[in-house]
């Protein structure tokens, strides 16, 4: 037996001893299946804590030639309970044990499988879609990966498996991790190997496997000594939905990091360093904010570790450490059902495998409340949100998007003091009434988000009422009452007033940045105020933009321009498939005055913007024509375009065939594209054909061949 392990704080170590005997009774029979329980949500955490452990080691007969090393580790759930279970491969023996979880995280030692080649790794994954968790065995006496399929009853997994598929590789397979890496959705295998090499073999979604031609190229250099144990995982480090690689070796305190790039290549992003020396470590969201972190045991003091991922590729120093007294490899995943990612720190030599679950501090929850204020007039108003420590507050506009001030067309503008929540609404002049609601919306430091609207109410101060003038009744008088002479006024009569006019053109080029140039022609010879506001020409009259100029009395019966920048919603639609009919309101009045003249005009707001790209146009196989669908979608398409300089059609094609016919048969199907979209417009058409050489999924499969067989449509207007 092997020696008492020492306690560590918080929950004491426990020790569980299973005779190998009673284990191989166990194994003639199929695992348990209890009923799955209901899977807790994932909790946000203010840090990952682990505290204590229950050791579990498989006790061992002096007659028993196996022996109890178990070299290699993973997690899977192998009897579709909804629980992660534990499996251990000895290497000598040709046997994987399994150990299956209980609704409290414990584990017990249930199966067996024999293998024919000595595994140096294992993984688990569901390979062919049928929910059931199978194998994947590296063996470097073997220099080869066996993929094994599960066995299921009743749909249940029954912990054993069918040898299914062996792929040898040209050098002695180490390490093994699954993951997404060229983008089609079926998990590929990656291996790693004293040679330094890496390959990955990329699935087709029933269980098979294609290895590349030609060892990954990475960049291992000098700063990552591999002394004969290389260990390989994958997990998102940047965020980007793309499966990563770590990798590095057992004796060494790096990890190396290769960024995918979703095609099945990588990218070199550096080196992470523990300052502790790594078993195999293992990749999860340990504090629940969405990012993947890292675990792993020291290999010398036994003390388990964790790096909080910053979702950007990068790892924070913060660790909370746990002695666990079993040294060896990393695994993870929720095995008391809590929501929260525990760990199981794996021993090599001695049979041993120690639980230690999750017991972070889950984090508070974020809320925002709707907020109110009222005031009299043109004065602004302001309330204060609270934002969290190390939180941060902002405003949204009503595409959603963050901005420093939001302004309401004939109402007033929203701006906020980030550092002290502080809102402030100004209402225009003439405003009066209960504003349209602003959104704002918090972050705490834990990456949630709530949202909430501030609502302002402005009431109209009354003038004060004249002053009446006292009638006084004249004294009879017998001279005769002279006769006033009205003296002339320099205030502007009506006949004078401004006549405002919009010579508008039918299409209006919007900017880059959503700036728009409407012209004013007003007919006055007074220092005159040109405003024009933009809307939408549907029944909505959703404000677009607004903009303001001033016209001195030598652009008397000009035409001046008013520059003005569309708002959030008038860039998004104007910037939409063909742009959007627009109605501006041009208002004119002398300054000074207190009543304007306006006249309105409407215009198409084009996007120049650079091509938009459509959804393709997909053919069939060995297809020489547009079928029904796509002729519907290409109508469709035909009716919305408006008025657009250039129609790019690219063909592409599977790899069915010879490469000189495919690029002839993707010219024939762009061509056939564009003369339906240009046929009896100034639309410029130009056809492009790749033929096979661009495919954008696997042709090894029914379902990516007939991705690959497209004609993608671009506009430039």
């Amino acid at each position: 037996m092997n020696p008492s392990p020492s306690k560590s704080a918080g929950r004491p170590l426990r020790r569980r001893a299973v005779s190998l005997l009673a284990l191989f009774a166990l194994a003639s029979g199929t695992l348990v299946s209890t009923p799955a329980p209901a899977h807790a949500a994932p909790t946000l955490c203010t840090g990952a804590g682990f505290a204590g452990a229950d050791v579990y080691t498989v006790a061992v007969s002096t007659s028993e030639p196996m022996g109890i090393a178990y070299q290699s580790w993973t997690v899977g759930d192998v009897n579709t309970d909804g629980r992660q279970d534990v499996l251990a491969a000895n290497a000598s023996s040709r046997i994987i044990m399994m150990m299956v979880a209980d609704s409290n995280g414990a584990l017990s030692w249930s199966n067996h499988i024999t293998v024919d080649r000595s595994p140096s790794d294992i993984a688990t994954a569901d390979f062919n879609g049928d929910t059931i968790t199978d194998l994947a065995i590296t063996s470097d006496d073997g220099n080869s990966v066996s993929v094994l399929i599960g066995m299921s009853r009743n749909g249940k997994g029954t912990g054993r498996f069918l040898p299914y598929e062996r792929y040898i590789l040209p050098e002695a397979p180490r390490g093994l991790a699954v993951g997404h890496f060229d983008g089609d959705r079926d998990l590929d295998l990656v291996t790693s190997s004293p040679s330094r090499t890496m390959r990955v073999l990329r699935g087709t979604g029933d269980g098979t496997f294609h290895q590349a031609a030609a060892p990954l190229s990475l960049d291992y250099s000098d700063d990552i000594l591999w002394q004969g144990d290389p260990w390989v995982s994958t997990g998102d480090f940047n965020g980007d939905g793309k499966t990563d690689l770590g990798f590095g070796d057992y004796n060494e305190i790096t990890m190396k990091v290769q960024l995918g790039r979703g095609d099945g290549s990588f990218t070199s992003a550096g080196m992470i360093e523990s300052g502790l020396y790594y078993g195999h470590p293992t990749l999860a969201d340990f504090n629940g904010d969405g990012k993947t972190d890292l675990a792993s045991v020291d290999r010398y003091t036994g003390r388990t570790f964790t790096l909080l991922g910053d979702g950007r590729g990068g790892f924070d120093r913060r660790g909370y450490h746990t002695a666990v007294g079993v040294v060896g490899s990393a695994l993870s995943g929720d095995f008391d059902g809590d929501g929260r990612i525990d760990l199981v720190a794996a021993k090599p030599t001695a049979g041993e495998v120690a639980v230690v679950l999750n017991d972070c501090t889950p984090a508070p929850a974020l809320t925002a409340s709707p907020v109110t204020s009222a005031g009299d007039g043109p004065v602004p108003q302001t309330v204060t949100v609270a934002v969290p420590d190390g939180g941060s507050v902002v405003l949204l506009d009503g595409a959603g998007s963050v901005q420093e001030t939001v302004g309401v067309d004939g109402q007033g503008t929203y701006t906020l003091a980030p550092a002290t929540g502080v809102i402030t609404f100004t209402p225009v002049p003439e405003f009066s009434g209960t504003a349209t609601p602003v959104t704002y919306r918090v972050g705490d430091a834990y990456g949630q988000q709530a949202t909430a609207s501030y609502t302002p109410t402005v009431t109209a101060v009354p003038q004060p009422s004249p002053t009446p003038t006292p009638t006084s009744t004249p004294a009879p008088s017998s001279a005769p009452t002279p006769t006033s002479t009205p003296q002339s006024s320099s205030a502007p009569q009506s006949s004078s007033a401004p006549q405002p006019s919009v010579p508008l053109a039918s299409k209006v080029a919007v900017g880059g940045s959503g700036q728009v140039r409407v012209p004013c022609q007003v007919n006055t010879g007074l220092l005159t105020e040109c405003a024009v506001t933009l809307y939408s020409a549907d029944s909505r009259a959703l404000p677009l933009g607004q903009g303001r100029s001033v016209l001195d009395a030598q652009d008397a019966a000009k035409t001046t321009t008013v520059d003005l920048t569309l708002n959030a919603t008038g860039r998004s639609l104007a910037n939409r498939l063909g742009g959007i009919t627009a109605r501006a309101q041009v208002s004119v009045r002398p300054l000074g005055a207190e009543q304007s003249v306006t006249a309105t005009a409407t215009t198409r707001l084009l996007p120049s913007t650079p091509p938009i790209a459509l959804r393709p146009v997909y053919f069939g196989s060995g297809a020489t024509t547009i079928d029904a669908a796509g002729k519907r979608y290409l109508a469709q398409v035909r009716r919305s375009l408006g008025e657009v300089k250039q129609v790019r059609c690219d063909g592409y094609t599977d790899d069915t065939g010879s490469a000189s016919a495919n690029r002839k048969l993707a010219a024939r199907w762009a061509a056939a594209v564009c003369q339906v979209l240009t046929a009896g417009t100034k639309a410029e058409p130009v056809v492009t054909s790749w033929g096979e050489s661009r495919p954008k999924a696997s042709n090894r499969t029914a379902a990516g061949r007939a991705a690959n067989r497209r004609v993608q449509i671009s506009l430039t207007f």
